[in-house]
């Protein structure tokens, strides 16, 4: 690797989890704040809007990804005239379906109280909010072909740096909003400011960074949206079925149990989700040299920065899961109240799921960054469709415990086995080695902490406030990073984590 790659990726890997902390504190303040002022009902209503949002969001078609893809790709061949003419495509299809978004939206808006039957109480800014959340969707969409160039030049530290400051604005903004009593209203509006601090902070950064990125609507044509609509469109449908997968399941509740039973479901899901973010990192980081590997023929490379990103996710899934296991339910109760908790049976499906994810990502990431996606689009089709049959089916009779174990039957069938193969294929890796040497060996260390802790749970401190379960954390962490350093890792896998530390050390000193 590159010296000044792998300065990109240290500094990206820290720039992500400082912005994940960001959202940690974003998600764990905030939400109790907003179920406090605004009522269960509304938050609801406000989770069923995110995900529709996000639905919003896969029209790009894929467009943004392919940017980011192409981005890197060319970089690596200095093929800077292609860049431009890909960029230029891209922003000009993005302004038109940025226009069809606000149509559709305000075409659905009145009937919006009748699908979710919305107390009358909030149906009036319940339909502005609406309206404001589709705008902030388009306005993503435009930010997001500017940070994908970014994103493409492997500055994931600028590109994350800038999100932090967009979360910031939006926790200041949203809490003097809902004091000031503005409500759903007001958590829309904020959102809409911090966009637009973030698009301000990506044009200010592309024209001083000498990218040589130039974005023109004269350079946009059909030719060049024909050579990147393949990769698009079937990223389109991975995104769709990503929505499906990831942002169906509070529309379902919602329609069929009412906005209220959203809220602990919601907040179940999104504690869990956060655990994948904290391993979707290192995948996230890494995306573009996937990208570059490929794009100069290293198989080899790939093999091994694949392994090595597939390792360390679940050496950081594996201690978490044990916490959420043992902890998980007096940190909810603790975070909103008892009675936002979804129930034991649902919170360890969703601990199974992240397991899932964390062999998943790195697969997905790695088929997206290199082209070869075309089967995990089939794959993931067919998650989608059967996660949304039987959230639909088992809603009924089992209610919310049948929309997750809807998710998790769908996952099993599919992309739980589909994409680490496929993964392993286009890089010619036996699947034995991705076992041997990247999935049993954090898995075994997990196990056996997990056993430790059950063993020794009485010994540790009682789950009566904040600080005793931070506390607990930090045992079960340290327990499993000695564990798995000592048994779980190679000699040159210590290497590795010894010869970041000065790295490490001289980018917190800047």
């Amino acid at each position: 690797m590159l010296k000044e790659d792998k300065k990109f990726i240290l500094r990206g890997i820290c720039v992500n989890y400082l912005h994940l902390l960001v959202g940690f504190i974003f998600v764990f303040f905030l939400t109790p704040i907003i179920i406090r002022h605004v009522g269960q009902s509304a938050y609801g209503l406000w989770a069923i809007f995110s995900s529709m949002v996000g639905y919003f969001l896969a029209l790009d078609f894929g467009m943004n990804t392919a940017v980011a893809k192409y981005t890197a790709e060319y970089r690596a061949l200095n093929n800077h005239e292609a860049l431009n003419k890909i960029a230029s495509t891209t922003f000009v299809c993005i302004v038109f379906v940025c226009i069809l978004i606000v149509l559709i939206s305000i075409g659905i808006t009145p009937f919006i109280p009748y699908i979710f039957n919305i107390p009358d109480a909030l149906v009036s800014a319940g339909k502005t909010a609406f309206l404001i959340m589709a705008f902030n969707a388009a306005l993503i969409l435009l930010s997001g072909v500017f940070g994908n160039i970014i994103y493409g030049h492997q500055r994931v530290d600028v590109w994350k740096t800038f999100t932090i400051v967009q979360l910031t604005a939006n926790i200041l903004l949203t809490i003097l909003f809902l004091r000031i009593g503005l409500g759903l209203i007001g958590m829309a509006v904020a959102v809409t400011i911090s966009n637009l601090i973030l698009i301000s902070l990506y044009l200010t950064f592309l024209q001083r960074s000498g990218y040589c990125v130039s974005i023109r609507p004269q350079l946009a044509g059909r030719k060049v949206l024909k050579e990147i609509a393949p990769y698009s469109i079937r990223t389109f449908i991975l995104v769709l079925t990503s929505r499906i997968l990831y942002y169906t399941s509070s529309i379902i509740i919602g329609i069929f149990l009412g906005v209220s039973m959203v809220t602990p479901y919601d907040v179940a899901y999104k504690l869990c989700f956060y655990i994948t973010s904290l391993f979707g990192v290192i995948s996230i980081t890494i995306f573009p040299r996937f990208s570059k590997l490929y794009a100069l023929g290293d198989i080899d490379g790939l093999q091994d920065l694949y392994l090595k990103a597939t390792k360390i996710s679940l050496a950081i899934m594996s201690p978490l899961a044990i916490f959420f296991v043992f902890f998980g339910q007096p940190l909810i109760n603790l975070w909103v109240g008892e009675e936002n908790f979804v129930g034991m049976d649902i919170f360890l499906i969703f601990i199974l799921m992240d397991f899932i994810h964390a062999v998943g990502t790195p697969a997905g990431l790695l088929l997206q960054g290199i082209g070869r996606n075309k089967t995990f689009v089939y794959s993931e089709t067919v998650n989608a469709g059967l996660n949304l049959i039987l959230s639909v089916i088992l809603v009924r009779e089992l209610g919310l415990l049948g929309v997750a174990l809807g998710g998790l039957t769908a996952h099993l069938c599919t992309s739980t086995w589909v994409v680490p193969l496929l993964a392993c294929r286009h890089t010619r890796l036996p699947i034995k080695k991705l076992m041997s040497s990247a999935v049993l060996p954090p898995l075994f260390v997990g196990i056996v902490s997990g056993v430790a802790v059950w063993m020794f749970k009485q010994r540790l401190f009682q789950a009566e406030n904040f600080l005793y379960l931070c506390l607990n954390g930090i045992i079960i962490l340290t327990f499993y990073a000695a564990f798995y350093v000592t048994f779980g890792s190679t000699k040159e896998e210590r290497r590795m984590y010894l010869s970041l530390i000065p790295d490490l050390r001289h980018f917190l000193k800047r």
